[in-house]
């Protein structure tokens, strides 16, 4: 019961992250693919370095990273650091997983949910006097 709970409570900043990475990792594929003179070699690991994404490119010796929506170049060829958008100015963003918790528990058809239960209702349904020792 306690690993359900903190299941709950960790999802919305898993998929926070998770689509962070997510969503950055595609803005630099299209990067590497539409500017290879900029971002070559392509598929470069990502890091993460503060609160920014970063692939280091050494052919170029560029680089590109994003924190939040944000999306920064580096390197000689653009006169040191550069902001040059924010990520939807270049790809479709991924649904975030607040976005996708709505859904699962509004009741998605794939988990053969008809009803719509508030999320409050989840958490009065647990029987915790088990849990109490």
């Amino acid at each position: 019961m306690k690993f359900i709970l903190m299941f709950l409570v960790l999802i919305p900043s898993i998929s926070f992250a998770d689509n962070f990475l997510i969503n950055s990792n595609k803005l630099f594929a299209v990067a590497e693919k539409s500017y290879p003179e900029f971002f070559s070699p392509a598929g470069m690991q990502t890091i993460s370095l503060d609160n920014y994404l970063v692939r280091y490119y050494p052919n170029t010796g560029n680089y590109i990273g994003t924190t939040g929506e944000d999306v920064y170049v580096y390197g000689d060829t653009f006169n040191g650091l550069l902001r040059v958008g924010s990520i939807p100015d270049f790809i479709e963003l991924e649904p975030d997983g607040d976005e996708l918790l709505a859904k699962l528990f509004n009741g998605i058809k794939l988990l053969g949910i008809k009803n719509r239960m508030p999320l409050d209702s989840l958490y009065t349904r647990f029987d915790y006097s088990s849990d109490i020792k």
